[in-house]
């Protein structure tokens, strides 16, 4: 039907970051709901298909049924096409451990030892497709707008937005990372949001 609230690539992905960092019991579910009973997860460097359908997700996250820590992206850019019937997409880049079960070689009980880059397309409300990478600019720091786009891991996901959102999309990035006071100055507690087409 047409009536029901479209979920954007951004909402389903960090709904899935807010199971993966609960202990509910019901966490599994959760994380499944927010997956096409097709998901695949691929490698974004190499293309390889690490993963596909809710079964083998069960199997990568069985061993962590009480949480996995907490996950969050310090940052994201939202890409969406001007055809609102075409899917969304979100890149997070988490630090080390701060994944929701992702690594770059796919799903894992715990959210990986590296900074990771995830892609997430969702069409209908689902992640239909996650691209993973480790090749998060510059090594082991988080780089801001310019670093991120002027980057390696920038230019596949420009190849998978084009393929996905259609053409011409609009890129939404956030640095949630600025919101940490490292030197408890008050200073940068709002996260930067840039927008571009």
């Amino acid at each position: 039907g047409g009536g029901e609230m479209a979920f954007t690539a951004s909402q389903v992905a960090t709904i899935l970051c807010e199971a993966w960092s609960s202990s509910a019991k019901m966490r599994l579910d959760t994380l499944l709901m927010t997956m096409a009973s097709d998901v695949r997860i691929s490698s974004l460097d190499s293309g390889a298909v690490l993963a596909r359908g809710h079964a083998a997700v069960e199997k990568g996250w069985a061993m962590a049924p009480e949480g996995g820590g907490k996950a969050e992206a310090v940052q994201s850019v939202y890409v969406e096409g001007k055809d609102k019937k075409m899917p969304t997409l979100v890149l997070h880049i988490y630090p080390p451990g701060a994944s929701p079960g992702l690594t770059p070689r796919g799903l894992a009980s715990k959210g990986g030892d590296v900074a990771l880059a995830a892609l997430f397309r969702v069409a209908n409300s689902k992640i239909d497709h996650i691209w993973l990478s480790k090749d998060v600019p510059p090594e082991g720091a988080f780089p801001g707008k310019e670093a991120l786009v002027s980057s390696d891991l920038w230019s596949r996901v420009l190849a998978v937005a084009g393929e996905s959102a259609g053409r011409g999309p609009t890129f939404h990035f956030n640095d949630y990372a600025s919101q940490e006071d490292a030197l408890g100055l008050g200073l940068g507690s709002t996260s930067t949001a840039v927008s571009w087409s």
